[in-house]
């Protein structure tokens, strides 16, 4: 009996204890419940946007803790691989090396811009030899990125002519353009050429630039280039002034509000053709209004005006002048949800020294500013434009402080005490110095090394 009874007692206190963490366990859980049915119910009452699939994209990405998806249905490059093809005709007649150079080194890196982290790129180019592209306006291509490990993957096309003899109603001889890729598969590009002068190309060149190497990157980056073809499209974009081309409607793709102006823009030759302009609901596809398209001279030009301010019915709709229709947009309240947003998962993807899913992972953490005998490490802030070299990680900045500016004033008792209020007011504005100068963190760093970190 003696050996049993502590058994027993120790079996009876296991139990005790676990139905303690039982109930423990059931009260944490109502808990939870009341706290999910609660949130459920305030965000169920007050949306974070009116667009039920960006929402639902905003909650799977725990509020931006993960880049949005992207949606490439509506992009420029999507709907400009459908236009009609006139003519078509293959680069080259061959399919050899005829023709093309290879060129590529290692970078030194800039003195005077040292945290542009870019470590040697590598360039092809085809030798055109002064031939006359005229009629042509598209050049077609296909890459085929072939980088291990790489998740952020691009490569510029750069267009030379002859610059000896610049014509009228052209841009510039020459140009470059940055190509966004997506690894491992096929990625169909072009670029057009309609407003580039071409009467004597030079050259075309495809290179890419090596940014450093993050923990998933492998050790070689290779690019296919395919199927490069000079063509005849119907409908190039019109790039210069402010004008729209004849086959396109200019309006505000984020939406209308309620109550407030509602106007949209096309060529001033529509209205020889068509009087009334056409407000289509994009569900019924029935006309909700119409009105006049009226010809109006501006100072920087001449355009047919739409005005259908006085409508103000919910909805998605569509304009029609003609042949030429819109895609749906918005008319409704809180409009700029949706682009506020976005901005902020611009902002997130942009960040550097800090893993973003699907992007990069921590980068940029062996950039070191060296003064006083101090090594001072600025890893941080955000990227460039859209790629993953850094530049001037206080670019949000030159937005943000101008707007802090007025809130915090010279002399004023707050002056100085906004966390940055005191670095702005001394001579020039930080963020002026920053957006004007070619200064970035780098002059931070080795004139001003207590704002770095």
């Amino acid at each position: 009996m003696a050996v049993i009874k502590p058994s027993f007692a120790k079996l009876w206190l296991t139990l005790h204890q676990k139905q303690k963490v039982i109930i423990i366990m059931r009260k944490k859980s109502f808990i939870l419940l009341l706290l999910f049915i609660s949130n459920t119910s305030l965000f169920s009452q007050n949306p974070l946007t009116e667009d039920a699939l960006l929402e639902k994209q905003i909650y799977e990405t725990g509020l931006i803790h993960a880049p949005l998806p992207l949606n490439t249905s509506r992009s420029f490059e999507e709907n400009a691989l459908k236009k009609e093809v006139l003519s078509s005709q293959p680069l080259t007649e061959t399919e050899g090396a005829d023709g093309w150079t290879y060129t590529g080194k290692r970078a030194a890196g800039s003195p005077s811009d040292p945290d542009y982290a870019t470590y040697g790129n590598s360039r092809i180019t085809y030798h055109v030899d002064g031939r006359n592209w005229e009629k042509y306006n598209r050049i077609y291509f296909s890459i085929y990125p072939d980088c291990d490990g790489a998740r952020v993957v691009n490569m510029n096309l750069t267009f030379t002519n002859d610059s000896s003899t610049p014509k009228q109603g052209y841009n510039l001889p020459s140009g470059s353009h940055l190509i966004n890729l997506v690894n491992k598969q096929w990625n169909h590009c072009f670029l057009e050429i309609d407003e580039y002068q071409r009467d004597k190309v030079i050259s075309i060149s495809f290179d890419t630039a090596l940014k450093g190497k993050d923990r998933t990157t492998g050790d070689s980056a290779i690019y296919y280039v395919d199927d490069i073809r000079l063509q005849q499209i119907k409908n190039p974009e019109k790039v210069s002034g402010w004008e729209p081309a004849e086959h396109t409607i200019i309006y505000s793709t984020t939406g209308y509000a309620i109550n407030s102006p509602k106007t949209a823009l096309a060529h001033a030759n529509s209205c020889k053709q068509w009087k009334q302009f056409q407000l289509i609901n994009s569900v019924s596809k029935e006309v909700a209004y119409e009105g006049a398209l009226k010809q109006e001279q501006t100072t920087i030009g001449q355009f047919g005006v739409m005005d259908f301010t006085d409508f103000n019915q919910p909805g998605d709709y569509q304009l029609k002048v003609g042949k030429n229709i819109t895609p749906a947009f918005r008319i409704g309240e809180k409009l700029w949800d949706n682009s506020l947003w976005k901005v902020l998962n611009f902002l997130f993807c942009q960040r550097c020294g800090h893993p973003v899913p699907g992007k990069h992972a921590a980068c940029h953490t062996d950039l070191f500013s060296r003064h006083d005998g101090k090594s001072i490490a600025y890893s941080g802030g955000w990227h460039d434009a859209g790629v993953t070299d850094r530049r001037c990680d206080f670019l949000p900045t030159g937005s943000i402080q101008p707007a802090q500016n007025q809130k915090y004033s010279v002399g004023s008792p707050s002056a100085g005490r906004s966390g940055m209020g005191d670095r702005v007011h001394t001579e020039k504005p930080l963020w002026r110095r920053l957006s004007c100068q070619q200064y970035g963190t780098a002059y931070l760093a080795r004139r001003h090394p207590e704002y770095i970190g």
